[in-house]
C-alpha cells in the first residue's frame, strides 16, 4: 500500500512538468479557459486519422472528408453534469450547417460517467436521461474510446501533442479510470479542441467549463480565414 501510495504520488508530481511559458505563483492552480495549440512539428493532420462511428450503419469516419471546414471535437460521457451541453452542440449544426465538422467521443476515463458501450445505451441515456427529453444529436458520436492512459485513442494523442492543459492540477487519482498520467491530459469530459480547415491541425483546446456556445466567433474566425 505504502508503495502504491509513493508511486502515485511521484506520478502526480512529475506530471505537472510541461514546457510552456513561466507563470507567476498566483496562477500555479488558476484554470484558463482555453490555450493555443502548437502546429506539429511533423505534419501530422487529422485528416490521416479516421475512427468507426457508434452508429453502426453510419461506418466509419475519415477526417479527410472535412478539408476545408472547421472540426471541433469534444469527448462526452451521457452521466456527466456537463452533458446539458448536448443541446448547444446541436444549436451549432443549426447556425453553421455543413461549414462545420463537430464530432463527440464518448470516454468512460473518468468516474465511470459512460458506463457502457453499447451503442443502443448510449443513444438511449441520452434521449431519454441527459439531456433527456427526446433529444437527438445531429453530429455524429465515434464508439467509445479512452481519450487518456496505455489505451487512448491515436486521435487523442495526436491531439494532446499539440496542445497543453488548460488545468495545471490533476483531479484525485480515485476518478480516474487509467493508470498512466500525463500533464497533457484530458482533465475532465467536455473538453474541446477546435482545429483549423486548411490543415486539420489544433488551433485552441477549450476548457471543460467553456461551453459551445462561446466557441462560435472563433469559428467564425477559422471560416473567414479558410
Amino acid at each position: 500500500m505504502l508503495l502504491h501510495v509513493t508511486i502515485v504520488s511521484l506520478l502526480l508530481v512529475a506530471v505537472n512538468c510541461d514546457s510552456g511559458s513561466y507563470i507567476l505563483p498566483d496562477e500555479e492552480t488558476k484554470d484558463q479557459q482555453w490555450v493555443f495549440c502548437s502546429k506539429p512539428t511533423d505534419g501530422d493532420s487529422i485528416f490521416n486519422y479516421s475512427i468507426d462511428a457508434l452508429n453502426s450503419t453510419a461506418g466509419t469516419i475519415n477526417f479527410s472528408k472535412f478539408k476545408g471546414k472547421p472540426i471541433l471535437l469534444v469527448n462526452v460521457a451521457t452521466y456527466c453534469g456537463s452533458a446539458f451541453e448536448y443541446p448547444l452542440y446541436n444549436q451549432l449544426i443549426d447556425k453553421f450547417g455543413d461549414k462545420l465538422a463537430l464530432i463527440a467521443f464518448p470516454s468512460n476515463n473518468f468516474a465511470n460517467q459512460e458506463p457502457s458501450a453499447d451503442p443502443n445505451e448510449i443513444y438511449n441515456a441520452i434521449k431519454y436521461v441527459r439531456p433527456g427529453g427526446g433529444f437527438v444529436p445531429k453530429f455524429p458520436l465515434t464508439v467509445r474510446i479512452d481519450v487518456n492512459g496505455e489505451k487512448r485513442h491515436p486521435i487523442y494523442s495526436f491531439l494532446k501533442r499539440s496542445c497543453p492543459s488548460t488545468r495545471t492540477r490533476i483531479i484525485d487519482q480515485f476518478y480516474l479510470n487509467y493508470r498512466e498520467i500525463n500533464s497533457r491530459d484530458i482533465r475532465w469530459n467536455f473538453e474541446k479542441f477546435l482545429l483549423h480547415p486548411k490543415t486539420g491541425q489544433p488551433w485552441k483546446r477549450y476548457d471543460q467549463l467553456f461551453t459551445p456556445n462561446v466557441i462560435i466567433p472563433d469559428i467564425e474566425q477559422l471560416l473567414k480565414e479558410n
